[in-house]
């Protein structure tokens, strides 16, 4: 199994790195991607991120839960973060999530769905955990973004053919005609890709 999945990373205008994470883990047919978006902007911002970054390499696994809880647990008193993760099941067409914060998901095709995120502060404090889940197709798209990506967007403003296009071009297309040029901006792209025997 392949996936198509692109990132792209602005960080707040005039700041060397981004206040903002991801991590992106593979097994076999499952793939779990992480967005993070720590508190603020400018170096403390992306000690942070790069922090949880590391953390979550070192535990991925798919029990979300269990995932968000321990990085919540583990960063108490810190800055915090708004933190969405997503678990891709392409074997059977599946996907489950949770979000704490202004993060943003989307599972786009020819209409699209929105997944809000709890409130709340990755290690500061988070309520009770809840996920969501679903089904998906194969052509569709899910789009992660943090909160320097417009939230309040009609997706018909972009004029893309979503079925033939690409992780990479999505990804440009977001950050080159929704991102807020006052706040670090980061959007992932993903989808499940079925290889095809010819």
């Amino acid at each position: 199994m392949n996936f198509d999945i692109a990132v792209r990373q602005v960080p707040y205008f005039g700041e060397p790195e981004a206040g903002d994470g991801y991590m992106v883990y593979q097994n076999e047919d499952d793939l779990l991607v992480v967005i993070i978006d720590a508190l603020g902007h400018g170096p403390n911002a992306a000690d942070l991120a790069r922090a949880m970054e590391r953390f979550l390499n070192e535990k991925a696994n798919f029990d979300l839960t269990w995932l968000m809880q321990s990085l919540h647990e583990h960063f108490m008193g810190s800055l915090g973060a708004a933190v969405t993760m997503l678990h891709l099941d392409c074997r059977k067409n599946q996907f489950s999530g949770v979000g704490i914060g202004n993060n943003l998901l989307r599972k786009v095709n020819h209409s699209a769905q929105s997944f809000h995120a709890q409130p709340g502060v990755v290690g500061e404090m988070i309520p009770t955990l809840r996920q969501f889940q679903g089904t998906f197709q194969p052509e569709d798209w899910f789009i992660l973004t943090t909160d320097g990506i417009r939230e309040n967007l009609d997706l018909h403003e972009a004029d893309m053919p979503w079925t033939q296009s690409s992780a990479l071009r999505i990804a440009s297309y977001y950050m080159d005609h929704f991102s807020k040029h006052h706040d670090d901006a980061t959007v992932i792209v993903v989808r499940c890709h079925h290889e095809r025997n010819h």
